[in-house]
């Protein structure tokens, strides 16, 4: 698991194995006055990583892309 402060927003991402590859499950969360807001983004279907460190590197791009992408 990686945890990750950007822009801000908290990235997590949870690398799981899926058919001898690694995924990223990303989620990002941010804090507005009292509430916390998290999402889950889908990383694309071809995102197969050989290493949990490579997908887990994968995941905080994918979702700092996603975060620059609002503003």
């Amino acid at each position: 698991m990686m945890k990750v402060e950007y822009g801000g927003y908290i990235i997590e991402v949870f690398s799981y194995r899926s058919g001898g590859y690694w995924r990223p499950d990303i989620r990002i969360s941010r804090r507005k006055g009292g509430e916390v807001h998290t999402e889950q983004l889908v990383a694309p279907e071809d995102a197969l990583l050989d290493t949990a460190a490579e997908s887990d590197a994968y995941g905080v791009q994918f979702a700092k892309t996603e975060i620059d992408s609002r503003e």
